[in-house]
């Protein structure tokens, strides 16, 4: 991971990023309030309650994001850098987001400023625009506020693995998850006799040669006809096992041992209440600890009884493996699908990182990737619901979004004071 991050810290990135941490400031009323706007202090004006001033001619707006409890715009209007009281004046704000939504904050007079009515919601990231009325003039303004946002270039996105995908349903799995280990199928081992008596002619394979069916594998002088007969493959496979030597002496026993590895089981072990949700058919993802390969089966085989020992449930999961790495008595992790259900919008994990102590998602729109605060529901290995803070058809990203997470960071550094 730490040679992606220094990979992708190489590429010229157009970074634009205005992040939070500004430091509260006091006023005469005691508003111990944070600004969300990004800028250095000595780039952007500040009031006398620690907010940004708009100035339109004789007119300045101060305005200021509250987080001390709910998340509220605060507003103070001057008129040739006195105070408007209330009564004289109005005040709305209206804010888009990266993605076009747009949100317009009808405000209540307090005291000697003006307070939105409704709370600011996470992300704390728009373009602001301010409108006021003042003695029957309308005075408005707009400024940036953004924050947990960077630019970076679509080539350099690509070059650094960065993938986004639209957000959509799907569906999502109860699972469980235990462990054990490969065995051959039942149908696929077979262990070749000599059914008579007799010498070892010749062993026509190696060990760990594959055969066909039908395939010859060795030839047995009997000793009744003084005749030769072949050993013939029952299935395809591979020779696991040679068990006697040419010129040995042969009656009934094995003398070449094949196994399908193609063909596989897992033995499982269930414990306390969730042997008992899991039922025969039960969709089953096996993973191969050796290399974090996977494959998929289903529960074909549950033991009637406790084992006394280790007081678990034996099961068996069938499937077909697709690479060598798959052998008999190798350890395996299984995820275990107990049901299956609906989700308006379905991630996956892949998609969330932790950032300033919430769980959130990168938008995405063009070269501009922002920080999106979300609830999750059900979740299970791979994927999790989401169900507050995305929209179905958004864009976000899927893949190397801690790479993102690192580049917000670095601008968030660069912009401390």
């Amino acid at each position: 991971m730490s040679d992606k991050i220094s990979a992708f810290a190489t590429l010229a990135l157009a970074l634009i990023v205005l992040l939070s941490g500004c430091a509260p400031h006091a006023g005469h009323d005691h508003d111990h309030d944070h600004d969300h706007d990004h800028d250095h202090a000595d780039e952007v004006p500040k009031g006398r309650h620690g907010g940004r001033l708009l100035i339109e001619g004789q007119y300045t707006i101060e305005i200021l994001l509250d987080e001390r409890n709910e998340t509220r715009f605060l507003v103070w209007l001057y008129d040739n850098d006195m105070p408007v009281a209330p009564a004289r004046s109005a005040v709305q704000v209206v804010t888009e987001r990266l993605g076009g939504e747009r949100t317009t904050f009808e405000f209540e007079s307090e005291v000697n400023r003006w307070r939105s009515i409704a709370v600011v919601e996470e992300p704390h990231s728009f373009d602001v625009e301010v409108r006021a009325q003042i003695d029957g003039k309308s005075v408005t303004a707009s400024y940036p506020s953004y924050e947990g946002r960077t630019n970076v270039d679509a080539s350099s996105a690509a070059a650094a693995g960065i993938v986004s995908a639209s957000v959509a349903a799907g569906s999502l799995s109860e699972t469980i998850e235990t462990s054990g280990v490969l065995r051959p199928d039942a149908t696929a081992e077979a262990r070749v006799v000599a059914r008579f008596a007799g010498v070892v002619r010749s062993i026509d394979v190696r060990l760990g040669d594959r055969v066909r069916q039908g395939q010859t594998l060795a030839t047995i002088d009997s000793n009744l006809s003084l005749s030769s007969y072949p050993l013939i493959a029952p299935i395809s496979g591979t020779v696991a096992a040679i068990h006697s030597e040419l010129g040995g002496s042969v009656d009934g026993d094995t003398v070449v041992t094949l196994i399908n590895a193609q063909k596989l089981r897992a033995d499982l072990l269930l414990y306390g209440l969730e042997a008992q949700r899991v039922e025969i058919g039960a969709a089953v993802e096996v993973e191969n600890l050796s290399d974090g390969s996977r494959a998929k089966g289903r529960i074909s085989q549950l033991s009637p009884a406790l084992d006394v020992a280790t007081q678990s449930i034996a099961a068996q999961v069938t499937f077909s493996a697709g690479a060598d790495s798959w052998r008999p008595g190798a350890a395996v992790r299984a995820q275990i699908t107990l049901k299956e259900f609906p989700v308006a919008i379905r991630l996956p994990r892949s998609a969330l990182q932790n950032y300033r102590g919430a769980t959130v998602v990168f938008f995405r729109e063009g070269n501009v990737f922002e920080a999106r605060p979300v609830r999750l529901g059900r979740q299970n290995r791979d994927y999790v619901e989401v169900l507050a803070g995305l929209s179905a058809g958004q864009e976000v990203v899927v893949a190397q979004s801690f790479l993102v997470k690192a580049d917000i960071e670095k601008s968030s550094a660069a912009h401390e004071h």
